[in-house]
């Protein structure tokens, strides 16, 4: 292998290591070795992305598209804080649409380290539109876009203008006939997106 010590015309000869017989190209710990940090916080940051035994909670990405309404930045002001300790909420807009590509969605929340989103849209032909999904490895797992006709603050159920407390947890309630004999509504009902 060849160098160029910065002087023109001059290069010397670098001595050429052989590879060891321990990491041959075909081995399979090559691979492996790709991931390997160089540093004590980088090795950290590895061994919390490992798999586990127990899993950690999973953690909420709460967004919002180009545009979005009023009303649908009012549901995901209260989705964040239901899942409050878990959750991250971007209240600036992105650039991102969910159903045409994913690929910006889920690099969002493989760097945020979220397993659950809800992103907020609002657009003439699709008003005040909710996104819920799940990811797995932080690859999109599946989602379901809601139309929201009307919804009421968190803030407006509490006496004395307190809210919903850390420590609530939200209930679901699937009422009507259309959840039992809809197929759609049924498979919503049925996988709920982890929320």
């Amino acid at each position: 292998m060849l160098r160029d010590n910065g002087r023109r015309g001059i290069l010397h000869s670098m001595p050429f290591s052989e590879p060891s017989d321990r990491f041959t190209p075909t081995s399979p710990t090559t691979r492996m070795e790709s991931k390997r940090a160089k540093t004590a916080r980088g090795r950290r940051f590895l061994a919390k992305r490992e798999p586990k035994l127990v899993e950690n909670p999973r953690n909420a990405l709460v967004a919002r598209g180009q545009k979005s309404s009023a009303l649908v930045n009012e549901i995901l002001k209260d989705v964040f804080l239901l899942k409050k300790p878990r959750a991250v909420h971007f209240t600036r807009h992105n650039a991102v649409h969910p159903w045409e590509d994913a690929s910006p969605l889920e690099f969002l929340c493989q760097k945020n380290d979220a397993s659950l989103f809800a992103f907020g849209t609002h657009s003439k032909k699709r008003p005040h539109n909710l996104v819920l999904g799940r990811m797995f490895d932080h690859k999109m797992l599946d989602m379901y876009e809601f139309g929201v006709l009307h919804s009421q603050p968190m803030a407006g159920f509490a006496k004395g203008g307190v809210g919903a407390s850390a420590e609530s947890k939200p209930m679901v309630l699937f009422h009507g006939d259309g959840w039992e004999h809809v197929h759609q509504l049924g498979e919503v009902r049925r996988r709920r997106p982890g929320w």
